[in-house]
């Protein structure tokens, strides 16, 4: 069996009750650009991550359906996925640097410029890539010391 259907048989043994498992599967149908898939994983995933009725989901299944709709070149809707997580969680800096991709893929490069300077400010502990680097540099941002 393929990785991908091992991790789906895995899923069906035993039905999660938290969302990792629905989120780790929908890493790895992303990877594949199985984006349809991965966005159904995240929306099982979505059903056992609301910290109330009536709430959405909280940023890990936002971020990743930002990402996945992102990588599918859904880029309004990435935004708005990635809205609703920042707001569940506005210190994790790297919701902003993907919303600030998403801005930039639709031409708000002002929007761009707005999140990649919020990410700016809230770096991770092991610090930016150098991809994210390359992308504060080219808007003429600087690592926050």
């Amino acid at each position: 069996l393929s990785e991908e259907a091992n991790e789906e048989a895995a899923l069906n043994v035993q039905t999660p009750v938290e969302p990792s498992p629905y989120i780790s599967l929908a890493v790895y149908q992303r990877a594949l650009k199985q984006y349809d898939k991965s966005l159904a994983s995240l929306k099982e995933a979505s059903k056992l991550d609301e910290i109330a009725p009536s709430t959405e989901p909280a940023m890990s299944v936002q971020y990743h359906t930002g990402w996945t709709l992102h990588e599918a070149g859904r880029f309004k809707e990435a935004v708005a996925a990635y809205s609703a997580g920042i707001v569940k969680q506005p210190e994790f800096g790297a919701a902003f640097y993907r919303r600030a991709s998403a801005y930039e893929a639709l031409g708000d490069k002002k929007s761009a410029r707005k999140d990649l300077t919020r990410a700016n400010e809230l770096p991770p502990k092991e610090g930016w890539p150098a991809e994210v680097l390359a992308k504060l540099a080219e808007y003429g941002l600087t690592k926050k010391d």
